[in-house]
């Protein structure tokens, strides 16, 4: 059985740069003849940005800017965006008072003004309904388009299909196949074994890593950007003119 090209590193092995490209590994041969490497990117954080859409709906929820909901994060003090709703609403009435009061969304309502309540399931309702189209691509279509015709590009994510089905118009692309929430949940090596025996997985989460050691596929971190591992595995794949 052909080798899958090696054009990053096997995860598990973290003395290896993980961004590294061996063309050398690749089969010989016109392009016909090459063998499809399998290669999975994570959907959530590395090739969609859900902030936006998040950001979109705690607006919504409360009037908020995206300044505004920065400002509340770095307090440190919010374990959700509906947290951060819930404050910022009162809190935005009464004039965006400075500093933001410390101690969390209780003590901000406390002294700014009335409590809406939990907005969570408020919240979940505008994604569904809108904020799912604020979500912004990391990398532009093209390079999906054109690491599809070179290997079967798979997409991983936490959301069901109907999710998964928004995300796919969201970047104007559709993958060679997907894992959802249905089919298996990460760190569960089947997330990926399922498509195959080998292969190579790009996230930028320790759950991503971890994902990839289960199974034994190449790993790639994109927590420092997506864009320069496509293009290198591009690159890579590429057959050699005559």
């Amino acid at each position: 059985m052909a080798r899958v090209p090696a054009i990053g590193a096997r995860a598990g092995n973290r003395d290896e740069d993980e961004t590294r490209v061996l063309a050398t590994d690749l089969p010989a041969g016109p392009a016909p003849a090459r063998v499809r490497p399998l290669v999975a990117i994570a959907l959530e954080g590395t090739l969609l940005d859900p902030w936006p859409g998040v950001a979109a709906v705690i607006n919504m929820l409360s009037g908020a800017t995206p300044q505004d909901v920065a400002a509340f994060e770095a307090t440190g003090e919010y374990r959700s965006p509906w947290e951060i709703a819930r404050a910022a609403g009162p809190w935005v009435t009464a004039g965006r008072p400075r500093p933001i009061p410390t101690g969390g969304w209780r003590v901000v309502i406390n002294q700014t003004g009335r409590d809406p309540g939990d907005l969570a399931a408020h919240g979940r309702r505008l994604w569904e309904l809108r904020g799912w189209r604020f979500e912004v691509p990391r990398v532009e279509k093209e390079r999906l388009v054109r690491l599809s015709e070179l290997a079967n590009v798979l997409l991983v994510t936490g959301r069901d299909r109907k999710g998964l089905a928004r995300a796919e118009e969201v970047l104007g692309w559709s993958p060679y196949g997907a894992t959802t929430s249905e089919d298996a949940v990460r760190p569960d090596p089947q997330v990926l074994l399922r498509h195959g025996p080998t292969g190579h997985f790009i996230g930028s989460t320790a759950g991503d890593r971890a994902t990839a050691e289960g199974a034994r596929f190449v790993y790639h971190d994109a927590s420092a950007g997506l864009r320069p591992i496509l293009e290198r595995m591009i690159r890579s794949l590429t057959p050699a003119g005559p």
